[in-house]
């Protein structure tokens, strides 16, 4: 039986390369999760039992930002792949920032360019093919404007859709429609 509130998980696994500035990271986010009317957990994808289980039985999933590739590499060495796709058949609602945004796309593809692959154990290009674009997060950020551009210039190269998306703009896609929202 379900609760009033409903159920959000929250997976931070992109966060792991960071050690104990992760720790720190996740108090803050806890205590901003935390004001939502939700009920709120954090999944661990690498430490935590009955994965499947909590997703299934989960209203919201929430990937957060990262290391894109950690972030899938915990999706899939988990278990957790398929059964997102699956349970998003069904209706779970995925959110994600940042790596959450971009594992939700097709592929990871030039995407090294931003990101640190030599923290991975495994690299894992195929993402979960949730969105039909890959997302150019934090667009406008200069700390990632050099990257972002080179990306970019590689999709389109490829014919490949995508989406500049800045740290002030949030993609809602719903019954195959999408909108911008910002802040």
């Amino acid at each position: 039986s379900h609760s009033a509130k409903p159920r959000m998980l929250v997976v931070h696994n992109a966060k792991d390369p960071q050690g104990n500035d992760k720790s720190l990271e996740m108090i803050k986010r806890d205590k901003i999760y935390g004001t939502f009317n939700v009920e709120y957990q954090r999944l661990d994808l690498l430490k935590d039992e009955k994965i499947i289980e909590k997703i299934h039985s989960a209203d919201a999933l929430y990937l957060g930002g990262g290391n894109a590739f950690y972030l899938l590499y915990s999706i899939i060495e988990s278990g957790a792949f398929d059964i997102i796709k699956e349970e998003v058949s069904k209706g779970l609602v995925v959110g994600g920032s940042s790596a959450g945004a971009i594992v939700m796309s097709k592929s990871l593809k030039y995407f090294d360019i931003a990101d640190d692959t030599g923290v991975v154990p495994k690299i894992y290009l195929e993402g979960l093919g949730l969105i039909e674009f890959v997302p150019l997060v934090h667009w406008g950020n200069h700390f990632f404007a050099d990257s972002l551009k080179k990306i970019e210039a590689e999709l389109i190269k490829d014919g490949t859709a995508s989406k500049r998306i800045t740290d002030e703009e949030a993609l809602i896609i719903e019954d195959g429609r999408t909108r911008l929202v910002r802040q």
